[in-house]
C-alpha cells in the first residue's frame, strides 16, 4: 500500500488546477515540479488575458462587465468584509452604501 505525503497531495492538487498537464517547454526549463506548475499557472493567466482581449475586439467593452482590476478588487473586497459589494441587476457591481471606493 503506497501512502500519499502531504506535500503530494498538495502538488496534485496544483496540477489539477492548472489543467493537469505541464507544457514540454516549461518542463524542459524548470527541474523542480514546484517550478513547473507556478510558470504554467503564469502561462494559462497570460492565455487568458489574449483570450479575453481578443474576445473583447469582437464583443467590445461593456461598461456592466468590470474590468479585470475591478473584478480583483471586488473579490478582494468581497472575501475581507462579505458586504463590500451587492449586485445590482444581472452582472453588474455597485459599491454597498456607506463602503469606499476605489
Amino acid at each position: 500500500m503506497t501512502t500519499v505525503t502531504p506535500e503530494e497531495t498538495k502538488l496534485n492538487r496544483a496540477l489539477e488546477l492548472v489543467g493537469g498537464a505541464i507544457d514540454p517547454e516549461i518542463a524542459e526549463f524548470y527541474s523542480s515540479l514546484e517550478a513547473r506548475i507556478l510558470a504554467q499557472a503564469l502561462e494559462n493567466v497570460e492565455l487568458a488575458e489574449r483570450r479575453l482581449r481578443e474576445i473583447q475586439k469582437l464583443v467590445g467593452d461593456l461598461d456592466e462587465v468590470p474590468t479585470p482590476l475591478q473584478f480583483n478588487l471586488f473579490s478582494i473586497s468581497f472575501r475581507t468584509s462579505k458586504q463590500t459589494w451587492q449586485p445590482q441587476g444581472p452582472r453588474s457591481l455597485v459599491p454597498a452604501r456607506g463602503t469606499t471606493t476605489f
